[in-house]
């Protein structure tokens, strides 16, 4: 069964480079640099991404925690899939990116060395927040398509004086003949959700499959949410 990480990499900004890093994000951000230089949208398997900095906070004692750049990620397993896919597919800007803060190896860099040093700075997760349990992504996209046909379908027809069981059998009319549903893996979610009908529900598709991830702790200078999947 296909399930999701949660992906924290942390690195400690260089003393001399917090202030060029925040101009850089700003940059990319205002001229949408980012999907040229990361290129998330063809990762396998991304959910959500997320690049900010974590200010210089204090500890308990007063005494300064240096400023972090954070990446963190929502992706289907497995996690060295992932971390050579920020290499070879977003590499540009994961150089770019970490090349502010200390010791990352950086573009002349074997692309050996540059995967393990963002698997030295990995973060445990105290906890991660997953909305659907046991799909992978593609799954998730192809249940929020279905649940639109099916929307779309209900829409262009008049159902006034219709019983919850004619309107399931209608959908499942439509679905068969449809050619990409009918490979549609979510069969099982279909078929839940069409029993909702029976009972006269207003529900009739499957769920707006979506996922995040609740972060934690003081956050500043975001720079890019990228979702790959819709929130419900």
């Amino acid at each position: 069964m296909p399930h999701q990480l949660g992906v924290t990499i942390r690195a400690q900004v260089a003393a001399d480079q917090v202030g060029p890093l925040r101009n850089w994000l700003a940059k990319v951000a205002q001229n949408g640099a980012a999907d040229s230089l990361f290129a998330f949208g063809h990762m396998r398997g991304l959910h959500f991404a997320k690049l900010f900095v974590l200010e210089e906070p204090t500890d308990s004692g007063g005494r300064p925690i240096p400023a972090s750049l954070v990446l963190m990620t929502e992706v289907d397993a497995p996690l060295r899939s992932h971390l050579a896919e920020l290499i070879d597919v977003g590499g540009d800007g994961i150089d770019e990116a970490f090349g502010f803060c200390a010791g990352y190896p950086g573009p002349v860099a074997q692309r050996r060395a540059r995967v393990a040093w963002l698997r030295r700075h990995l973060v445990r997760a105290s906890a991660v927040y997953v909305n659907t349990v046991g799909r992978g992504l593609e799954q998730i996209r192809q249940e929020a398509r279905l649940r639109d046909a099916l929307e779309d379908y209900l829409d262009q027809r008049d159902w006034d004086g219709r019983a919850p069981d004619d309107v399931r059998r209608e959908l499942q009319y439509a679905r068969r003949r449809t050619r990409w549903a009918c490979r549609c893996c979510s069969y099982r979610c279909f078929r839940r959700s069409l029993s909702s009908c029976r009972r006269g529900s207003s529900c009739c598709a499957c769920p707006n499959c979506g996922n995040g991830r609740l972060p934690s702790g003081r956050r500043s200078s975001i720079w890019t949410n990228w979702p790959a999947t819709r929130t419900s």
